[in-house]
């Protein structure tokens, strides 16, 4: 059974090693090593960003007329 919050130590650690990559910043961290080193208050202020970016992001397109082409 996998556990939620390994799901979101993978999403944080892939995301983490990602930007530092493209940052050109060395990321030295197996993610065994980095799940050891995160906590809950850690998870928590990745899903708080997510949701002020995609109210920002909401907030922006909100009224200005643009809609969504559906996929497919």
């Amino acid at each position: 059974m996998v556990e939620v919050r390994s799901i979101g130590a993978t999403l944080l650690y892939c995301c983490t090693a990602s930007a530092c990559s493209a940052d050109g910043v060395a990321f030295g961290l197996e993610l065994d090593e980095f799940c050891d080193l995160i906590g809950p208050e850690d998870m928590e202020r990745m899903s708080a960003g997510i949701r002020t970016e995609a109210d920002s992001k909401s907030a922006a397109t909100e009224g200005d007329g643009s809609k969504k082409k559906p996929r497919g």
